[in-house]
């Protein structure tokens, strides 16, 4: 069964990558997954015939088994590994507004983590919810770099964006890998995006702490298109 979806969403995932956007014919969330245990894609799976891989904006058409959808993530379909994904246009960022979610549905009853900022959900709670994916238009946001773990004997640098909706503020990790490795590369510091951004929020599966947690998974900025 073929599927066209404009890619919002390019992070890293465990060994893999998790992919995720909106299908072109409804725009309703759309996440491609593999048949491994946690569903990373390899970059073998999702490579197009050329050897490139998929970019944010992207429109793909790709070949799909069933739906893989489950408690937590609806909008999973099982691909058809034996076909390359195809390219087939590049979406405008012009009209990226027409794809955005209501801020008024985003994720209720979010706690915290020790260094995020309502970044979790009670998997109880979320297992009723319809989404695990949404497209937000921020105006303001800053991403965060620091070393979080250094009292506890980790030194490794962390990447987080903090942005704030309906007056609640939001730390979440970020995983779009172009964005942490641009980030990195900085000193330690947060750093404002001032001009209008789009941010794809994904949530995984429930953590062996049973919450579910946010992820930063695709921020497009006016500058990169």
């Amino acid at each position: 069964m073929k599927k066209t979806f404009i890619c919002l969403a390019n992070s890293r995932k465990l060994s893999g990558l998790c992919i995720a956007g909106k299908d072109i014919e409804n725009f309703n969330g759309f996440r491609p997954v593999s048949d491994r245990p946690s569903e990373e894609l390899s970059e073998i799976e999702i490579r197009y015939k050329d050897g490139k891989l998929p970019k944010l904006l992207d429109v793909i058409e790709i070949e799909t088994k069933v739906s893989k959808a489950n408690d937590f993530q609806k909008e999973n379909w099982l691909i058809d590994s034996n076909y390359y994904w195809t390219f087939k246009y590049k979406y405008s960022f012009m009209d990226l507004d027409s794809l955005c979610d209501n801020p008024a549905d985003f994720w209720g009853n979010t706690e915290s983590s020790y260094n995020g900022c309502h970044d979790r959900i009670d998997s109880a709670y979320f297992n009723k919810l319809e989404k695990s994916f949404m497209f937000l238009k921020l105006n303001n946001s800053s991403i965060i770099v620091r070393e979080e773990g250094r009292n506890f004997g980790n030194p490794k640098r962390k990447v987080r964006m903090h942005f704030t909706l309906d007056n609640i503020d939001y730390i979440l990790p970020v995983t779009h890998p172009e964005i942490e490795r641009f980030y990195l590369g900085k000193i330690d510091g947060e750093y404002i995006i001032s001009e209008p951004h789009y941010l794809s929020v994904s949530t995984g599966m429930p953590h062996k702490d049973n919450k579910v947690y946010l992820f930063a998974a695709g921020i497009i900025c006016s500058g990169q298109y």
